[in-house]
């Protein structure tokens, strides 16, 4: 069917769809593309002219324009999924893998079994609803006994530890609970 302005859909849709399947590359079938489909295409001025024909005519000719655009649309698309396969098959294996990206670091070390077992002692615990706290390595005079109203006595006069030292080792976990609640 020809429009106003002499297109012969058909034959052009034929046309489009030879050179479609001759297109050897993605450059080429993307240039066809917009060639063939693009605002000042062949086919995009017959459709914008099918609201200027009789109304006898335009039905027919607005329905060959738009199934032509959609052959086309969908020849294209086949044509560059079968484009896209034959160029992942042809990938050689240099090619496949990048030899310039740096490779994963590798894991160092692991946890020590101690550690381990304590942080699964920790989890045990917090599900049973305890609170896990933390306390230093040194605790000072006041968090060793004085906060847990232990008199002073042999441990604070010590001969390791020098007079007037107000830092000690921590004598239990309860000057670590002395912080905690505090």
């Amino acid at each position: 069917m020809t429009g106003e302005a002499g297109l012969d859909l058909e034959k052009h849709q034929k046309e489009v769809l030879d050179q479609v399947t001759q297109a050897s590359d993605a450059g080429a079938l993307d240039k066809l593309r917009i060639q063939v489909l693009g605002r000042k295409s062949a086919l995009s001025q017959e459709l914008s002219r099918v609201g200027r024909l009789p109304p006898d005519q335009r039905r027919e000719v607005g329905r060959l324009a738009n199934s032509a655009k959609r052959a086309i649309e969908t020849a294209i698309a086949e044509r560059e999924a079968e484009l896209r396969a034959s160029r992942a098959g042809s990938l050689d294996v240099a090619e496949a893998i990048d030899l310039t990206f740096p490779a994963p670091r590798p894991l160092r070390g692991h946890p020590h079994p101690v550690s381990l077992v304590m942080r699964e002692m920790e989890e045990i615990f917090r599900g049973l609803g305890y609170d896990i706290a933390r306390g230093p390595e040194i605790e000072t005079d006041y968090y060793a006994f004085e906060a847990l109203n232990i008199p002073r006595h042999s441990a604070l006069s010590s001969p390791v530890r020098p007079t007037g030292a107000t830092m000690t080792r921590p004598t239990s976990r309860s000057s670590t609970s002395s912080r905690a609640c505090w």
